[in-house]
């Protein structure tokens, strides 16, 4: 018998998962397996959660007489259609029908700018392909403590889902029931509809009561319920679902992958991915950037995150081709993972990965910056020893990526096809996979006030009665029910910051603590001209209303509400987005030497087509406005155009303020021929990274750097004074870029945003042809070279041309 029917036989979700006797002292991936299986929803998905049966669900609808069974037929026609629908959202968006939609429990972002820091993933190009994660880490990426959070939708509120999407679209598909008219009924009366939905084993059972009342040929009929069943048997993916995502928390096979792929492919080799530990008495100096490593690690994630599938489903494949070797076979063999998941046929598991943006950042414990560097140290002192030795290097990989598992029944009982989607983030820290780091930071006191959940009355244990409050804080309704609203009424009002106008059809949304988040109502203009919202709420400390409008940034609100006082919190500006045409030129620094080195290459935009013979006094004079008659070499920096072969890549983030819930992040990509560019912005502080990547690389010339001086290199030939031994090329490279910290960020003020008349101009920073490996070091740099160059590199408003307005 498979753990998932013997929990349902058990009615004992957390017994069949965690032995009875533990000590009270458990890790935080202990705490945060029962919140999965409880309260996220596993407890719920496991107890059948039929308070009613299937037949008393059903026996109060309506029979239709036998000249009024087109009725019938038309209504549930339609019930059945609608219905559908709502469940293939459902199976599309992990649970949700709309995932940013506040109304059908919707909660989550999505920000195209970032890499990680996401609620989701894309399976294609706009928001209607979202997947939201089950699980993620709600910490930023670029911090070491991963705090867990969970998204699985509980059964009941998948069920209030699609009464509710049956509710608002029946209507369209009635349309105002003409086809009845055509036959020749008269509707009479109509209510509109109110459903109910019941997830069984079997299907989806949905009842909606709407009274009808029709008329022909002089007989009349009432219809007061409609019910239809689909036989999609979503109580059972969400089952499954719930299985694999433990099955993942509890064995971490997502993490490991990147784990084991680090040290399968790791090597001391540029082309490789650094390795995790390695020895090397090769004192050649080796170079990696932290975009090559992401490239090939999302490269080695396309192809084997498809690899993984679940034993005892349709496609459980395994390899027996005499002509791979036993160690071929055994590889792809070892992707196959035994589940907890219940047999079933037609059934397929699959793993999707599609090449998207992941996170990723390998440091040494000598580089931690874009570029990572192997170079041998320097003699110093009177040392006899030889030329090479034993060095032993370790290399630590943080790496976040999404994946999406892909549940497909295509033999369901009407002959249809069903999936369901949902998306899981996978999480590295420091070699560890999610559950290695957390236990590595130590076990945590047992504290029972951590989980609590209602005991349902139709699981009562010996110790427990029904409707006992024994777990699962906090009941995340609150919102939800009317008879909670009791505070006085609380009264605000939006303005536009841009132009000072009152916005009307402002949706006001209001949340505490862990509640989920409900949408209460929205301003609405009075005699006055005034755009207000007002409202009692329930009573509640340290809450917040949440203030949304399209095109606008959320506003949040602190609020704390008691028993029949009022309040009016006045009026709130709203933040306009505004979009903003864009320019990109590049700050470059140029090494102007008069006895030729490595500043002179064709690759270089100013390069004179005489070579250096041509580098004139005259010519440079002329191209730069500097004499160069009575120096060595100048250094320079000229403003320029964005190249043919440069990219750019630049990142807004606004500095939120103390208490401001409402992050704000934009990017652009821009190369020559998108030079100009559109990009939605807020006033405010941001800090801004960017990144100019060079697609013809850079070469760090051989023997340009001696290891040793004086007496040091009387032991050393003198090949081996110099590294490195050959040229190392990078490319593409990221050789330039900005960076505007907290400490000094770019302040967008509301006039320069509102000006409808003005273009934002971005200007990159590009560093000089290396002159030897320490020249890898400058992209570490980019935080002093943008004080330094401040005036230079600080994004400025220029007016439009007459013509581009």
């Amino acid at each position: 018998m498979t753990e998932e029917k013997a929990c349902k036989q058990k009615n004992n979700a957390l017994g069949c998962v965690f032995p009875r006797g533990r000590k009270a002292q458990v890790t935080i991936f202990v705490i945060i397996g029962i919140v999965l299986l409880v309260g996220a929803g596993f407890f719920f998905f496991t107890q059948n959660n039929q308070s009613v049966a299937v037949d008393d669900f059903a026996k109060d609808v309506t029979s239709a007489k036998p000249s009024f069974k087109p009725v019938q037929d038309y209504v549930e026609l339609c019930m059945g259609q609608v219905s559908r629908e709502a469940l293939n959202l459902i199976g599309s968006h992990g649970g949700y029908i709309d995932p940013f939609n506040p109304e059908y429990e919707g909660f989550f972002s999505y920000n195209k700018g970032q890499t990680g820091n996401n609620d989701g993933v894309l399976l294609g190009s706009d928001d209607s392909t979202f997947v939201p994660y089950w699980i993620k880490s709600k910490s930023s990426v670029e911090k070491d403590f991963l705090d867990v959070e969970l998204t699985v939708p509980t059964a009941s509120e998948v069920q209030w889902q699609i009464e509710k999407y049956v509710d608002d679209n029946l209507d369209t598909c009635l349309n105002n029931f003409s086809a009845l008219s055509n036959l020749g009924f008269d509707v009479i009366e109509y209510e509109k509809p109110s459903s109910q939905a019941l997830l069984t084993e079997d299907d989806v059972a949905v009842k909606t009561t709407m009274r009808l009342v029709l008329e022909k040929d002089g007989q009349t009929q009432e219809f007061e319920k409609f019910i239809v069943r689909d036989p999609v048997p979503l109580l059972e993916y969400l089952t499954k679902a719930s299985l694999i995502l433990y099955q993942e928390y509890n064995s971490q096979y997502l993490e490991n992958l990147v784990v084991h792929l680090a040290s399968y492919y790791g090597r001391i080799d540029s082309s490789s991915l650094p390795p995790l530990s390695m020895y090397t008495n090769d004192n050649s100096a080796i170079v990696w950037t932290q975009m090559q490593i992401n490239n090939q690690l999302r490269s080695l994630l396309d192809s084997y995150v498809p690899l993984f599938r679940f034993e005892d489903t349709d496609n459980a494949w395994y390899l027996d081709d005499p002509k791979m070797s036993e160690q071929e076979k055994e590889f792809y063999n070892s992707f196959i993972l035994s589940t907890i998941v219940a047999p079933k046929d037609n059934l397929s598991i699959n793993h999707i990965f599609l090449d998207w943006d992941i996170y990723s950042k390998v440091t040494s414990p000598t580089s931690s910056g874009e570029i990572i560097t192997i170079i041998p140290e320097e003699l110093d002192g009177f040392i006899m020893r030889a030329p090479e030795s034993d060095t032993y290097y370790n290399f630590f990989y943080d790496v976040t990526y999404p994946v999406v598992v892909e549940l497909v029944d295509d033999g369901l009982p009407d002959g249809s096809t069903y999936s369901f989607l949902f998306g899981m983030e996978a999480n590295v820290r420091n070699n560890l996979n999610n559950q290695d780091y957390q236990n590595n930071k130590g076990p945590i006191e047992w504290d029972p006030n951590m989980i609590k959940y209602t005991n349902p009355g139709d699981s009562v244990s010996q110790t427990t009665k029904p409707g006992e409050i024994v777990g699962y804080d906090p009941v995340k309704k609150m919102f939800s029910d009317p008879t909670l609203y009791t505070s006085g009424n609380v009264t605000i009002s939006a303005y536009d910051t841009c132009n000072g106008q009152p916005l009307g059809d402002v949706f006001v949304s209001a949340g505490v603590s862990d509640y989920a988040q409900k949408r209460i109502g929205m301003t609405q203009f009075d005699v006055y001209g005034n755009a207000v919202f007002n409202s009692q709420l329930p009573v509640f400390n340290n809450g917040y209303l949440v203030l949304k409008k399209e095109g606008y940034q959320d506003t949040y609100v602190p609020l704390s509400t008691y028993e029949g006082q009022e309040q009016d919190f006045g009026s709130y500006g709203m933040n306009k987005i505004v979009n903003k045409k864009v320019k990109i030129q590049v700050l470059e620094k140029i090494i102007i030497d008069k006895n030729g080195g490595s500043a002179y290459s064709e690759d270089n935009w100013w390069y004179n087509e005489d070579g250096i013979e041509g580098m004139t006094n005259e010519y440079v004079a002329g191209l730069f406005g500097v004499d160069i008659s009575e120096t060595d070499y100048v250094e320079i920096t000229v403003l320029r155009n964005i190249t043919p072969s440069e990219q750019a890549v630049i990142f807004f983030t606004k500095i939120t303020k103390e208490g401001d819930l409402s992050p704000y992040s934009q990017f652009i990509l821009a190369n020559n021929s998108t030079a100009i560019q559109n990009v939605d912005l807020v006033s405010g502080k941001y800090l801004i990274n960017g990144m100019l990547i060079d697609s013809n690389g850079v070469v760090v010339p051989e023997d340009s750097k001696k290891v040793c001086d004086g007496i040091d290199c009387w032991f050393m030939s003198e090949e081996e004074e110099y590294i490195p031994d050959d040229p190392i090329e990078i490319k593409p490279a990221t050789w330039g870029g900005l960076e505007f910290s907290e400490d000094l960020p770019w302040a967008l003020s509301r006039s320069d945003l509102c000006n409808t008349s003005n273009e934002l101009v971005i200007t990159l920073f590009k560093f000089p042809p290396p002159v030897n490996i320490d020249s890898l070091q400058n992209l570490g740099k980019l935080g002093e070279i943008t004080k330094q160059y401040r005036a230079d590199l600080l994004p400025k408003f220029v007016e439009l041309n007459e013509t581009e307005q």
